[in-house]
């Protein structure tokens, strides 16, 4: 599986000691086999090594698809972080306080990623094998056309109203998007997919902009 754990180390610098195992590594504290146990020790209950066998779906325990019901991920990131949380270990050993610590980071970046449609999408590729292509290179010109009228409809947009009306048309854009997005990974069409990503990148990027200058006028307006 495509679970770099140097990389994360790397990208987050949030792990002072990594500990990890694969599926049926032993128990740290009592030697048992921990097989199929992710979290805690069958026989002495203690918290494990982060399993670097698990990727963010495993980890979150949802299915491997972009279309995921996002009340039963954030209730799932919840119920971990409750058990996992360094708070609750302040009163254990190095080896446990360190484990909770790698597994609730671990836990937030899995959450973060998977709540997030287009990082969600990108986890899904990277699972499969693929990444991104370059931007320039993947793009037909009518699409780059395309989005460069938008990024100037919304420079010259001063008005309230023309700016709520640019969102709404940007953000039903971006939705049909997302539509496509799914079905073309349903399908495993993966190279699809990576066009549509970042097809999905350029018009969220616009729809941030339209919304920070409407931001930028209610203040200004107030």
């Amino acid at each position: 599986r495509f679970f770099n754990i140097n990389r994360l180390i790397s990208e987050n610098n949030i792990f002072q000691k990594i500990n990890y195992c694969s599926d049926a590594c032993k128990c740290w504290k009592c030697s048992s086999i921990a097989k199929d146990k992710l979290f805690f020790c069958k026989d002495c209950g203690a918290i494990q090594n982060v399993n670097i066998e698990k990727n963010y779906f495993e980890l979150l325990q949802q299915d491997c698809k972009f279309n995921i019901n996002m009340s039963l991920l954030t209730s799932k990131f919840r119920q971990l972080q409750s058990i996992l949380h360094p708070d609750k270990y302040s009163q254990k050993s190095d080896e446990e306080k360190s484990n909770s610590l790698n597994w609730s980071s671990l836990v937030n970046k899995a959450y973060k990623t998977l709540s997030n449609p287009i990082e969600r999408g990108i986890y899904i590729l990277n699972i499969k094998g693929f990444r991104l292509p370059e931007e320039n290179e993947s793009l037909d010109k009518d699409f780059l056309m395309f989005v460069m009228e938008k990024n100037e409809e919304v420079e010259n947009a001063n008005k309230k109203t023309t700016l709520n009306e640019l969102l709404k048309h940007s953000q039903t854009e971006l939705n049909e998007m997302y539509d496509e997005l799914q079905i073309s990974l349903e399908k495993e069409e993966f190279e699809l997919s990576r066009v549509m990503l970042v097809k999905i990148k350029f018009l969220n990027n616009i729809v941030t902009k339209i919304k920070e200058k409407l931001f930028k006028l209610t203040i200004n307006n107030d």
